[in-house]
């Protein structure tokens, strides 16, 4: 069927160099033809998880075609380095694509917030990520932790930038739904002075109840 065409053309092209060459581009038209079909196909058979991931396969070859002559590879590759990339990727709508063609589950973005919003400060990253995916309290969790660890260690970047990397971990925390959230994340990250403000706000005798009593 057309969805086993689309493996083996894609099997076919983990083989060659991803270059701007009108083989790859006719491939790649072919591939995206092939999901496209099976895409159809599963969901006139009411099979919706096969016809999402076609759809989303479809969207990894636009992706790619996009790349071409860019030097990025973002088909045929392995889980262990489509997670390397999405982490370091810098463009969240193109790493969003990655995730959802490679894990089916939800994506662990920690690692990859951390490294745009936290060590760059890219807040369009952010934003374009807020528009997506919510920011709940056990991602900010994750974060957090891997900011104590990097504050610790005086790695990725908290040897010359401690401050501006602090600042942007709080203008994440500020993202939270909840000031108990905000608070026990700041609390993680042992951000003292954004615990004071936030006790001298309006929440502060609910947070006292809930934390300090």
């Amino acid at each position: 069927n057309a969805e086993y065409m689309g493996t083996t053309l894609l099997n076919h092209l983990t083989d060659i160099s991803v270059s701007d060459c009108p083989e790859v581009k006719q491939i790649l038209t072919d591939l995206l033809k092939a999901y496209t079909d099976s895409g159809q196909y599963f969901t006139l058979s009411e099979c919706p998880k096969q016809a999402e991931h076609c759809l989303h396969m479809s969207r990894l070859m636009v992706l790619q075609m996009y790349l071409l002559g860019q030097g990025a590879r973002v088909i045929g590759l392995s889980a262990a380095y489509a997670k390397q990339f999405i982490d370091r990727h810098n463009k969240f709508r193109e790493a969003y694509v990655i995730s959802r063609a490679y894990y089916y589950t939800a994506y662990n973005w920690s690692e990859c917030l951390y490294t745009n919003v936290i060590v760059q400060g890219d807040f369009k990253f952010l934003e374009d990520f807020m528009a997506v995916v919510p920011v709940e309290f056990n991602l900010l969790d994750e974060v957090a932790l891997r900011f104590k660890r990097a504050k610790l260690r005086k790695t990725n970047g908290f040897n010359v930038n401690s401050q501006q990397i602090a600042n942007n971990m709080s203008k994440l925390i500020d993202k939270a739904n909840d000031v108990a959230t905000q608070y026990k994340i700041s609390k993680i990250c042992d951000l003292h002075d954004k615990m004071d403000t936030l006790l001298k706000s309006k929440h502060g005798p609910m947070l006292r109840d809930l934390f300090l009593e």
